[in-house]
């Protein structure tokens, strides 16, 4: 996927987004800002991804910053990088640890239909 721009919200978490081939859905990718060490493979995961759509990055503090991004974003799915967050569960997010992200994303886009 192509990464395509970046900005923060009005909770101070950043966001990136990437963009794939046409169709898809739109996946939102989690990643507490505690595990921020990761970053730069997160980056180089989601560059990597082959998929449809859109997915979008939230590095955030406050989990209110991934409510609000799941909510306006529509995505399809979240995707919590690193340990469960009890405050997210109304999302039903899938879980994986930061080097996962690229295998877990695509083999769930491989679930659903037009996914990838």
């Amino acid at each position: 996927m192509r990464h395509t721009c970046n900005w923060t919200d009005l909770h101070g978490a950043v966001h990136a987004s990437f963009e794939g081939r046409s169709g898809g859905h739109r996946w939102l990718v989690a990643l507490p800002e505690a595990a921020e060490d990761h970053l730069d493979t997160v980056l180089a995961a989601l560059s990597a991804l082959d998929g449809k759509g859109r997915v979008d990055l939230v590095v955030f503090g406050e989990p209110q910053a991934v409510q609000d991004a799941a909510h306006e974003l529509l995505a399809r799915g979240v995707l919590l990088l690193g340990e469960a967050r009890p405050e997210l569960a109304d999302l039903s997010p899938r879980r994986c640890e930061p080097p996962a992200v690229q295998a877990t994303l695509e083999g769930w886009m491989d679930e659903v239909p037009h996914g990838r």
